[in-house]
C-alpha cells in the first residue's frame, strides 16, 4: 500500500481478493484503527488542527492519514530534529495537497496547546506498568478539546484522566485496536466479511476481545 511504502512499515499481510498463493499485499492498519476510533467516538478528523505526540512507527503510519485527510498537523518530539525528518517527508508526499506539517518540541508545547482540536498520543508513555506517567502536564490539556491515547492498557491513561479532569473529550486507545483488528480481519477474509457491515464486524471484534 503506498502508506506502507512511506512508513516502510506493515501489519498485515494478506492474499489479494483473497486468492490464496496469488498476489501477496503488505499494508499497515493503525492509521484506519485511530481515525475509525475517532469517527465511532463522535469526532471527525478531516481538515481540523491536530497535535500528534511521537514520531515512532504508529505515529508515521497515523501522521500519513491525518494529512491526507487535510488536517493541519503538528508532530510533536522530544527535539525538532526527530520530528522534522517526519514532517519533511510528509511534506513532500503530499506537496501542493494537503496543508504544511509542522514540528514542537515537548518543552515548548504548553505555550502553543491551547490552538489544537484534537491532541492524539501515539507514544508508549503511560502504558503499564507506567502508569504514573503522561507525555503531557495538565497544562497543556484545554477545556474543549478531544485528547486521544493509543495506549489501551490501561484503558484511562494518566493522560486521559488529566484531559477529562480539565474538560476534554477523551477517546481510550481500546477502539484503535478493535478497529485496526477489524480491518485486518476484512483482509483476510473478505468473502466472509462483504456482507456486513461495519458494526456487525466490530461487535463480533469486541466480543471475541473479551474472550
Amino acid at each position: 500500500s503506498e502508506i506502507s511504502k512511506f512508513t516502510q512499515s506493515v501489519n498485515t499481510l494478506y492474499w489479494k481478493d483473497g486468492i490464496v498463493g496469488g498476489t501477496l499485499c503488505g499494508t499497515t492498519t493503525d492509521p484506519y484503527g485511530c481515525v475509525r476510533n475517532l469517527e465511532e467516538n463522535g469526532v471527525n478528523p478531516t481538515s481540523k488542527k491536530i497535535a500528534l505526540l511521537g514520531n515512532g512507527g504508529a505515529a508515521k503510519a497515523i501522521a500519513y492519514t491525518l494529512v491526507e485527510q487535510q488536517n493541519n498537523l503538528t508532530i510533536v518530539c522530544r527535539t525538532k530534529e526527530k520530528g522534522q525528518a517526519l514532517a519533511d517527508g510528509l511534506n513532500q508526499a503530499f506537496a501542493n495537497k494537503a496543508p504544511q506539517v509542522e514540528v514542537a518540541t515537548f518543552a515548548d508545547f504548553a505555550q502553543i496547546s491551547a490552538n489544537f482540536d484534537i491532541i492524539i498520543n501515539s507514544t508508549s508513555v503511560g502504558m503499564n506498568p507506567n502508569i504514573d506517567e503522561s507525555p503531557l502536564t495538565g497544562e497543556c490539556l484545554h477545556e474543549g478539546q478531544v485528547v486521544c491515547d493509543i495506549v489501551y492498557t490501561p484503558p484511562r491513561t494518566k493522560l486521559l484522566q488529566m484531559a477529562e479532569a480539565n474538560g476534554c473529550k477523551v477517546v481510550t486507545g481500546e477502539g484503535m485496536l478493535v478497529h485496526q483488528g477489524l480491518e485486518s480481519f476484512k483482509k483476510w477474509f473478505p468473502k466472509e466479511t462483504e456482507n456486513k457491515t461495519n458494526e456487525e464486524l466490530t461487535a463480533i471484534m469486541r466480543k471475541g476481545m473479551q474472550g
